[in-house]
């Protein structure tokens, strides 16, 4: 039990950390930061989310960047299915990259937190764009 608190709180802290950097545009910093914290705690819904919020963040336009990136926001999403910002953020990297499923994604976000507003303004663009 000591060894799991001690890492859950390692995660947390590193967690902390890095969402700070992400803010900040230091991406490759915050990936590798949530690699560690996925690693340290990997049925933790949330980091799984941000590591693939991460990866996509490094390069957005990447291919196989978007794909490992949609696996590990999937991951989350069902890890932490409640969670509105695991969903929030695997739809914009949905929308990003052109899926369809970037608008289900996003009604998900507002099923679980219906007052979003970037939710709403992405399916109303989406609306626009089809």
């Amino acid at each position: 039990l000591d060894a799991h608190v001690e890492r859950r709180f390692e995660a947390e802290g590193r967690f902390r950390r890095v969402n700070r950097g992400l803010a900040r545009a230091e991406h490759r910093d915050a990936l590798a930061a949530f690699e560690r914290a996925a690693e340290l705690c990997p049925d933790e819904g949330e980091f799984q989310a941000y590591l693939g919020w991460a990866r996509h963040c490094v390069e957005p336009d990447g291919r196989a960047s978007t794909e490992a990136a949609l696996r590990d926001l999937e991951r989350g999403c069902a890890l932490a299915p409640d969670l509105h910002l695991t969903h929030l953020l695997r739809a914009r990297v949905l929308e990003h990259a052109g899926h369809a499923d970037a608008a289900e994604a996003y009604r998900e976000v507002l099923s679980l937190a219906p007052g979003m507003q970037e939710a709403k303004e992405a399916l109303t663009r989406l609306g626009r764009r089809r």
